[in-house]
């Protein structure tokens, strides 16, 4: 089946603005395996990280508005079709984003913007071992590669498992509707 995932890492923020600005609230239930629709951690990098397993992601706006006075990296992973993408945002501007789509090929990488400097490393070692070994598609993981060099978290918790101790599960605070938007 796969990991089918999102990560929102956010650096600038206070806590409770990160929750806020997602509709998101604390619970008193924790986890240490990110196993809950949504959880969170404060990551030993600084990033304080929200994951996500429901695939109701932020749009691009939300995402924006988030990264006001802040920088936050927003990483999609979905290995059941093997789609991979990270993008950057700070101070309301996306400053890069970096797509692999294993559909439109095993070399498909879609890069756009001003890179962080580990992108070409990454980028060259994974070509190399799929141009060498090709038994499967090391491209995908150029975003999330990336994704982890900068905040210091992969998604799926390999090799060395996560670097918290455990994740606090978060709800979500869905807006009250009045009775007369139901008819």
């Amino acid at each position: 089946m796969g990991f089918n995932v999102g990560t929102i890492a956010v650096r600038g923020k206070l806590t409770e603005e990160v929750h806020a600005a997602l509709r998101l609230s604390t619970t008193e239930r924790h986890q240490q395996e990110p196993e809950a629709a949504v959880v969170a951690a404060a990551l030993p990098s600084g990033w304080y990280l929200v994951y996500i397993n429901d695939r109701d992601y932020p749009t691009n706006d939300e995402l924006r508005e988030l990264s006001v006075n802040a920088e936050l990296i927003f990483l999609d992973v979905c290995e059941t079709v093997m789609v991979s993408g990270a993008a950057c945002w700070k101070d309301s501007k996306q400053v890069w984003s970096i797509t692999h789509d294993s559909q439109r090929g095993l070399e498909d990488l879609v890069v756009q913007g001003n890179t962080p400097n580990c992108f070409e490393q990454i980028s060259q070692r994974l070509k190399m071992l799929q141009n060498e070994k090709g038994d499967a598609d090391y491209i995908f993981d150029i975003p999330v590669d990336v994704t982890c060099e900068l905040t210091g978290f992969r998604y799926d918790g390999n090799p060395n498992g996560y670097p918290v101790d455990e994740f606090v599960v978060l709800e979500r605070i869905h807006p009250t509707r009045k009775w007369w938007q139901f008819l």
